[in-house]
């Protein structure tokens, strides 16, 4: 198969490059190329590098599969960034319309997070519109018909965290609405952990910080993990969250700490503090896991899998 990986200027496009990297180490017998329209600090990397659509062609041209990371055609790159408006920003047929129409093509759309999660119909109609494959990074998100994969590592599994005195990292900025930092912020202080913000840092740099703490939080309000967490457990360090129930299962039991509220987060960083023997057991216990789970060759190839199984469909739909 030829795969091409379409990013814009989201995050996601780092998790993209790791799949891109998989693919290309462990499954040889396919190509793969990732295109970008704008790097982020999250993702810098791009082996093609875009500023038209039009540029993209020749490239859709070569590919057996499209895969669109939270990028709708219909959008136009570098207009109303993260603006996620359902409505056809050309006004008309997209430049990508002639290869979205060939049916010898696999088309995938891959929900990465953002306010069309919301209310997605106006993708979920276009994706019906083209007969497209949809994935998501959630497992919890409600989206009709859309299969989740976990995003790809580009760390391998049994790297130990340097246990360094004893401290915490948290996922994102302190004003970081969404997982309630300030209030995580308030518990840390009150019980005098050294702790650590990770929002705009680079990708690189934040992973070398991240390693001096043993325990990390990603985030207590959304019921799921993300890619936070997943290296996490590949580095050795003790993840924090809450997980809804409905997640449980599709996580294979990633050694996670539940904590469904604050006072059970003081809970469990109490009890590493003062036991490093029991927070070296769950270090271990997260690299084993990934080792066994959540190699990049593992998820890489349930990737290979799903885009064969959408090629085997005549009807290349998604069900």
């Amino acid at each position: 198969m030829k795969i091409l990986l379409l990013n814009l200027e989201f995050d996601c496009g780092g998790a993209s490059w790791n799949l891109m990297e998989a693919i290309r180490t462990c499954h040889p017998g396919h190509e793969v190329r990732h295109a970008i329209f704008k790097t982020t600090y999250a993702a810098p990397n791009s082996d093609i590098l875009f500023k038209r659509v039009e540029d993209l062609l020749p490239f859709c041209e070569w590919a057996d599969v499209i895969h669109f990371n939270n990028w709708l055609w219909t959008h136009k790159p570098g207009n109303n960034r993260l603006g996620f408006y359902p409505v056809n920003e050309y006004g008309g047929p997209s430049p990508f319309e002639s290869v979205l129409q060939d049916k010898s093509k696999t088309i995938v759309y891959h929900f990465h997070g953002g306010n069309h999660q919301l209310n997605p119909k106006y993708w979920l109609d276009e994706c019906t519109r083209i007969g497209v494959r949809i994935l998501k990074c959630d497992p919890l998100c409600p989206i009709p018909g859309a299969t989740w994969l976990p995003n790809v590592l580009d760390l391998k599994p049994a790297q130990v965290c340097r246990h360094q005195p004893f401290g915490v990292a948290i996922m994102g900025n302190v004003s970081d609405q969404r997982r309630n930092n300030y209030a995580i912020q308030s518990v840390l202080k009150y019980l005098d952990i050294p702790h650590k913000f990770f929002g705009e840092v680079p990708r690189q740099i934040a992973l070398v910080e991240r390693r001096k703490y043993p325990v990390c939080i990603d985030n207590l309000t959304q019921g799921f993990a993300g890619m936070w967490t997943w290296e996490a457990l590949a580095m050795g360090q003790v993840p924090i969250a809450r997980l809804d129930p409905a997640v449980t299962v599709q996580y294979q039991g990633a050694p996670i700490v539940q904590c469904p509220n604050l006072d059970w987060v003081s809970f469990r960083l109490r009890r590493f503090q003062d036991d490093p023997v029991f927070w070296d057991q769950w270090s271990r216990a997260g690299v084993a896991w990934t080792e066994e789970h959540n190699s990049p060759a593992a998820v890489a190839g349930r990737y290979i899998e799903f885009y064969q199984k959408a090629n085997d469909d005549p009807d290349n739909l998604n069900h």
